[in-house]
């Protein structure tokens, strides 16, 4: 009998500002687990979840107030925070690290093989230095170590040309006639002869392979024989290839036949060319 009044009266006692009274839940069932009234007035501040968590509802006293409950974090581990940016933007000052995993990355790596550009077909890319084949994409260089001022004079080659044995009738350069003299005294190339004769019969320049100590007029046999007519010019050219060697000199004379030994009526300008 002393249990029932007991029951009675816990049951019938009223529940005050600021106190909390216990009920019974089945531990997993969501619902208040504690009720009553704060001191601000709310009801049921303390609820579980269908996990068993327990959840407190702050009514007033809370960090941000406005008795609503929010928190307004402001610091992490010692450390004040900046605001947060929107998605795509960089936050500036201190903000909370996240760990990101990537769940969907391919199983292989991908390759991209451009085989056009501008609906154009690509030709195979070269080596460095090599010219490539087909169609290739452009690139725009830019000379930026070039020299501020540039040569543009070209110094003359005066070595290894041709030189020129000139009979024109002054002295020491005498019109041929029929004494053998030496074009070259040694072995040599001949690359042109121009012969004029401005008499008024013909006459012949016979040229030999041979010092001039050993050209006999009439009996030595000539290397090449070259016929300049009365009056007018005769005129050769021997390049590349088609130079003629003499092995020990070149040597040349003018005669009124092609092997003899008399002298034309009027000596023969001559220019020959050799090296």
């Amino acid at each position: 009998m002393k249990a029932l009044w007991f029951l009675f009266c816990l049951l019938a006692s009223p529940v005050l500002a600021g106190e909390v009274q216990q009920g019974q839940k089945t531990l997993g069932q969501p619902g208040t687990l504690l009720f009553g009234t704060t001191a601000g007035g709310a009801a049921d501040a303390v609820t579980t979840d269908g996990s068993g968590d327990v959840n407190i509802k702050c009514v007033s006293g809370c960090s941000g107030g406005g008795g609503g409950g929010a928190s307004n974090i402001t610091q992490w581990a010692s450390t004040p925070l900046d605001a947060p940016s929107a998605y795509g933007v960089a936050p500036t000052g201190n903000v909370i690290g996240v760990n990101a995993f990537i769940t969907n990355f391919p199983a292989t790596s991908t390759t991209s093989n451009i085989t056009q550009w501008a609906s154009t077909t690509l030709g195979a890319p070269s080596a460095y230095g090599v010219a490539p084949t087909g169609n290739v994409a452009g690139v725009n260089a830019f000379i930026t170590n070039f020299p501020a001022t540039q040569s543009t004079s070209a110094a003359a080659n005066t070595t290894g040309g041709t030189s020129t044995y000139e009979a024109c009738g002054g002295t020491g350069n005498a019109l041929l006639t029929n004494t053998a003299v030496a074009v070259k005294a040694s072995a040599g190339n001949l690359y042109g002869v121009a012969f004029v004769n401005t008499g008024g019969v013909s006459a012949f320049v016979q040229m030999f392979d041979l010092a001039t100590g050993s050209v006999t007029l009439g009996t030595t046999v000539p290397k090449m024989v070259f016929w300049v007519p009365a009056g007018g010019a005769w005129e050769e050219k021997f390049t590349g290839e088609a130079k003629v060697s003499f092995a020990t000199a070149i040597t040349v004379a003018a005669t009124t036949t092609g092997t003899g030994n008399t002298a034309p009526s009027t000596g023969i300008m001559a220019t020959v060319i050799y090296k």
